[in-house]
């Protein structure tokens, strides 16, 4: 799946880090109030995307930060970076 995402951020109309970073804090401000409708916090309707939508925007600009950030890094290596990171994460919430 990194390997489509890493395509579509080589694709795409060309962006800064700076770009990428502001649109990663809209889907993350987007999930907030996703998060504040489910919760009841909210009187918004529910958006067409939902958490589990907003959410996967959030991933989609992370790799495309990574991207920004290090063009060169395979798929590969961000797997094993992100193996990494879930032991560390596991180890830190158990």
């Amino acid at each position: 799946m990194i390997d489509k995402i890493l395509k579509v951020c080589r694709e795409v109309k060309p962006r800064s880090k700076y770009d990428v970073y502001l649109s990663l804090s809209e889907e993350v401000g987007e999930l907030a109030t996703e998060l504040a409708v489910m919760s009841g916090y909210s009187n918004k309707p529910e958006g067409k995307d939902g958490v589990i939508g907003e959410s996967v925007d959030i991933i989609i600009c992370a790799v495309d930060m990574i991207y920004k950030a290090n063009s060169h890094l395979s798929s590969k290596e961000i797997e094993n970076l992100i193996k990494r990171k879930l032991k560390k994460w596991r180890e830190n919430k158990s």
